[in-house]
Parts: C-alpha cells; sequence; structure tokens
C-alpha cells in the first residue's frame, strides 16, 4: 500500500533499493546530496546529478522516454558514516518559481515499480530548489521523511548550506531552520564519530517527534475544518435541513471526520513506539555530558580526553505523548551564551539548575580544558555554589569571585583582552604564537543576577563577550530574571536575544525549530547535591594533583 505523507510525516523504509522520481508541471532536475553526521557532505562528490552520475549507493539517471529524472539508492552499499541522503528537485529554468505552478509530487517506489510513498510537495512560493525526500539512519535501520524545505537561491544555496564548494560572488543567506557545524577555535579536539552519531540521533527524535505532532495537529485540524464546512454546506437551506437525505450526508460526514482523526492518531502512535524504543536502545550508551543523573555512566565517570560533542540540559514533551521524553542538549562548544531564566522559580531552584549546568561542562572538558569564573553582585549566597559541599575555594573554582562592580570591571577586561589575544592568535596561526597568551583552554562565565551592577561600560563588554567570546573559547551562563532589568529597556534586550534560554519553573515552554511547536520543559536538575559533589570532589582531587 502506498503511504501519502505529508510535509514533515516519517515512516520506516521497508526495502533497501529505492527509487525516487518528481512529477512537475515545469521541467526540474532532480539530484541527491550525501551529508555526515555534522550535516555537511564528506567532499564534493557527495552531490550526485546529470554531471556527476555516480555517489555511494546513489546514482542519478536521465528522463528515460520523456519520463522523470530519477535517483536510485542502495542503502546497503552507503557507507556508514552517511546518515542522510536528501532528494533535491531543483528548476531548470532561469525565471520560474515552484510558486509559480502547480505543487510538484514527489515519489519513492521500491526496484520493480510498486510505489512506497508520494508527497505533494505544497505550500512553495519563490523557491527555485526543494528538500523532497530525506532517507535518515535509525539504529541499524532507515526510515524516509516528507521535507519540503525550499531555498529561494535555488541549488547554489542549498548546496553551500550543506558545505558544498560552489563558485558565487557571494554567499548565500542560511534559510531559517537549517542548522550548520558551529565553527571552533583552532586545536579545538574533534569529537568522535560515535558521540557526533548519538547526538544526531537525540536530535534526529527529537525532530521526528515534533514533525508527527505536527502532522497530527494539522490533520485533526484539517480534518475539523472539512467537517465544518460539509456541515454548514448541509444545513444552509432550511428546507431541507431536517430531511431524512441531509440527516444522512450528515452522518457520513461526521464519519469521514472520526476516519481521518483515527487514522491520524494511529499514525502518531506508529511514529511514537518507534521513538521510544530508539530512546530505550540510546539510554544506556549516551555519555555522562548526555546522559540523565541517575545514569550509570556518571560511576564511571572520568575526566575526557577531548571535549564531548554536547551535554544534556533537560527533558522535552508533548501532551499528545507525555511518555515521549526527550533530552535536550546542548552542542559542545557552546557558540550561544545560557541562559537561566529564574522568572518564577526560587533562588534556590535557580542555582541548582545553574550549577547542575556547570558541572556538566566541567565533566565534559578534559581536566584544565575548562576554567570557572564567577560575578556575584548581589551577593545572594552564590558565589561559592560550584565547589564540592560548598565549600568556598576548595575546587575547580579556586579563583577570586567577582562581588563588586570594581572586580566585575577587572573580570571583565581580562576576559575581553583575552578574547583580543585570541584572535590575534587565530589570525596568525595559534595560542603560543601571541605574548601573553597563557594557554589555549576555554572560560565560563558564570554571572548572576544580571544585570545587577553593570553600567554602560561593562554592558558593552558583555555584548562584545557574547558576540566574539565563543569563537575565542569564551563562554557565558548567566542566571537573571528579566524583571529585574525592565528600567534599563534597550540596554539589555539585545542580550536576552542573544542567549539560549533555560527555564527554571519545571512546566515551562520551549520552542523547536522546524515547526514551531510549543514543548513542556523539564530541567535537568538532580534530586539532592550528591551526584554534583560527587563530580566537583573528583574533579578537585585532579586539580590538586596537577
Amino acid at each position: 500500500m502506498t503511504l501519502v505523507l505529508v510535509k514533515g510525516q516519517n515512516a520506516p523504509l521497508v526495502a533497501s533499493r529505492l527509487r525516487v522520481t518528481v512529477d512537475a508541471a515545469v521541467a526540474v532536475d532532480l539530484s541527491a546530496v550525501l551529508l555526515a553526521a555534522t550535516g555537511q557532505v564528506r567532499s564534493d562528490g557527495d552531490v550526485v546529478f546529470y554531471n556527476q552520475q555516480e555517489g555511494a549507493g546513489v546514482s542519478w539517471l536521465p528522463r528515460d522516454g520523456g519520463g522523470a529524472q530519477r535517483v536510485e539508492v542502495d542503502l546497503s552499499a552507503v557507507p556508514a558514516d552517511v546518515v542522510r541522503i536528501l532528494a533535491v528537485v531543483s528548476l531548470d529554468g532561469l525565471v520560474e518559481t515552484f510558486g509559480g505552478g502547480p505543487a510538484p509530487v514527489a515519489r519513492i517506489a521500491d526496484m520493480t515499480g510498486a510505489e512506497l510513498a508520494t508527497f505533494l510537495v505544497d505550500g512553495l512560493g519563490a523557491e527555485r530548489a526543494v528538500i523532497a525526500w530525506e532517507l535518515y539512519r535509525r539504529g541499524d535501520s532507515w526510515k524516509m521523511r516528507a521535507v519540503g524545505q525550499g531555498y529561494s537561491g535555488g541549488l547554489g544555496e542549498l548546496l553551500t548550506v550543506h558545505g558544498v564548494n560552489v563558485e558565487q560572488e557571494e554567499p548565500p543567506p542560511t534559510p531559517a531552520g537549517s542548522h550548520q557545524a558551529a565553527p571552533t577555535m583552532p586545536g579545538t579536539p574533534v569529537d568522535g564519530v560515535a558521540q557526533e552519531r548519538l547526538y544526531e540521533q537525540v536530535w534526529g527524535i527529537f525532530e521526528d517527534a515534533a514533525r508527527s505532532a505536527y502532522a497530527l495537529r494539522s490533520a485533526i485540524g484539517y480534518a475539523a475544518q472539512r467537517h465544518d464546512d460539509e456541515v454548514s454546506g448541509l444545513l444552509a437551506d432550511p428546507r431541507s435541513r431536517n430531511s431524512p437525505a441531509t440527516a444522512a450526508a450528515r452522518a457520513e460526514a461526521d464519519r469521514r471526520h472520526d476516519e481521518l482523526v483515527r487514522r491520524a492518531e494511529s499514525d502518531h502512535q506508529r511514529d511514537v513506539a518507534h521513538l521510544l524504543g530508539e530512546l530505550r536502545g540510546l539510554a544506556d550508551g549516551l555519555p555522562a555530558p548526555m546522559a540523565g543523573w541517575d545514569s550509570p555512566a556518571w560511576r564511571g565517570w572520568r575526566p575526557p580526553e577531548t571535549a564531548a560533542t554536547a551535554i544534556r540540559i533537560g527533558e522535552l514533551h508533548l501532551p499528545e505523548a507525555p511518555e515521549l521524553r526527550i533530552p535536550l542538549l546542548f552542542r559542545l562548544p557552546l557558540m550561544r551564551a545560557v541562559w537561566v531564566d529564574s522568572t518564577g522559580a526560587d533562588r534556590t531552584a535557580a542555582v541548582s539548575a545553574a550549577r547542575s549546568i556547570v558541572v556538566r561542562l566541567l565533566a565534559a572538558h578534559p581536566a584544565g580544558g575548562l576554567s570557572v569564573l564567577v560575578a556575584d553582585l548581589a551577593g545572594r549566597g552564590a558565589a561559592h555554589t560550584f565547589d564540592p559541599a560548598g565549600a568556598p575555594g576548595s575546587g575547580p573554582l579556586s579563583t577570586p569571585v567577582a562581588t563588586t562592580p570594581q572586580q566585575l570591571s577587572a573580570l571583565l577586561d581580562d576576559l575581553v583582552n583575552r578574547v583580543d589575544l585570541m584572535q590575534m592568535a587565530m589570525r596568525v596561526g595559534g595560542a603560543g604564537t601571541v605574548p601573553g597568551m597563557i594557554d589555549g583552554g576555554r572560560r565560563l562565565l558564570v554571572l548572576h543576577d544580571f544585570p545587577y551592577g553593570f553600567d554602560e561600560r561593562s554592558l558593552a563588554q558583555l555584548q562584545y563577550l557574547l558576540n566574539e567570546g565563543p569563537r575565542a573559547g569564551v563562554h557565558l551562563l548567566m542566571v537573571a530574571d528579566p524583571v529585574d532589568s525592565s528600567s534599563l529597556g534597550p540596554l539589555v534586550s539585545a542580550v536576552w536575544r542573544s542567549m539560549s534560554r533555560v527555564p527554571v519553573v519545571p512546566g515551562d515552554d520551549i520552542g523547536d525549530p522546524w515547526v514551531e511547536l510549543t514543548w513542556t520543559f523539564t530541567p535537568d536538575t538532580p534530586i539532592g547535591n550528591s551526584a554534583v559533589d560527587e563530580i566537583l570532589t573528583r574533579l578537585a582531587r585532579r586539580a590538586d594533583n596537577r
């Protein structure tokens, strides 16, 4: 039976050899792009199209007897380091856009010609290239997803976003919702392939769950709207609204509505069951920084030789599937500052959430690879919360804590100077080439109760660190309630927009970047402090032995 998918839906692939085609009213080109776990091609050879017809397990074939171009895929021959294959449709005319004609229909069949799935790629406007299908790994199997993401800059823009060297005068804009690999400092260790795959798999589960829930809500909304339209039409004529024929037609409309809803719910339940199985399979394999605090991975934790790929911030779920609790992972290095939003939370909860994130960051780096600096001008007792058992100066934070505006100014001056020196070093070839650069380790500045104690100069320095710090190895974590800064108006509005918000109160909301659903967030705060204290104690012992 052919599956009819809508944008965002996914389904398991039941064949390993596939044929992809697209029916369109205008002339189109079909191509395939092979992606590694980073979301980028491994080389320009990972693009299969009319001018490069063979790739790793993928072939391009021309139009046959007036038919469409086609891409054939042998999943068993795809290399292990290729985790996604995009089927891309682009216009070969000079001025056309997809919005100027009927929506194309993308199809997947097996090699006998039996159709497995179709996807009406609708909702397009000025786009000149669009990702129709995504074939992607899930564990030892493959799945297909109807994507429909378009690029107004055409095939060149799409390929550039995915790491292909395309000759053009200016780099194309990045489309909303795309995810590119974050730039890193020279000398940053390359994360292990296994961790990259785990990270991509967790985010893939998150994306699949988001799109499946969106498809469910869309189908239910469509069913309700169609039902309302049908019933309104039946009742429009007062002379026939109470007739047996109208009653029968209304019953049929009810039946069609209920059948659509049942089918959508069944598809969603199938997706949830599959994703739950993936999460269970992942649970024991996640490294400690990505695992829950109750995971056995923490019992055997040792400082890694190279930085971990990501850290866990909390869990997300939707009302349609509360049992599907997906880890929220932040990739390392942190290219956006983290804002622990203490709105509506008591002081202890906010500090505990920040402490959990800091400890995970310390545990994700090699010994000595991350130093933590603290500013606590409000003096609410947060200055030493990251040392084991709360003992000041006994752990990895044995550096002075800024508690006055003067100390904050000196701390910011030092970090700004460090960023400037590191930028100079990266331009000339490494940290050791610049006098005064002590090491290439990273710094994490933890700010409590921002913007208490800040003036215009320190705000400007903070904005500089937010913009330029991550690429130079300087990162920020802020614990703050926006209400506390309401009197400063636009001076701090840019600060909030440049950070990744982490709520403190369980049940608060976070949006996803794909279909913008509102997810319920549970922060990653351990019950009690034993797990956090144990990790900090181990870090302190290693620091004492250096």
